[in-house]
């Protein structure tokens, strides 16, 4: 497992494999929050992602294919209220 820091004090864990970033990695707020979950392939996101705002709400979630967009992704502006939905 890799735990890592970033410059804006971001934690960042998962798995790495050939030093790449492979399956689940997570990242959380400096407050423990959970910013992101997004898998991997080989260094490529593959699979799906989900990111979060600082308090929790979900901002946005989809689906990777080789790196690729792909399917429904749905998009929450939390502004308006709206959910937007794109598919790819």
């Amino acid at each position: 497992m890799v735990i890592s820091q970033s410059l804006d004090t971001l934690l960042i864990q998962g798995e790495s494999k050939d030093q790449q970033k492979h399956g689940e990695w997570i990242s959380y707020f400096p407050n423990g929050k959970i910013q992101s979950i997004c898998n991997f392939n080989h260094g490529t996101p593959h699979g799906s992602i989900i990111v979060y705002e600082k308090s929790g709400l979900v901002l946005y979630r989809g689906n990777f294919i080789n790196g690729l967009k792909v399917g429904e992704w749905v998009f929450y502006d939390r502004k308006s209220g709206k959910k937007v939905i794109k598919d790819y």
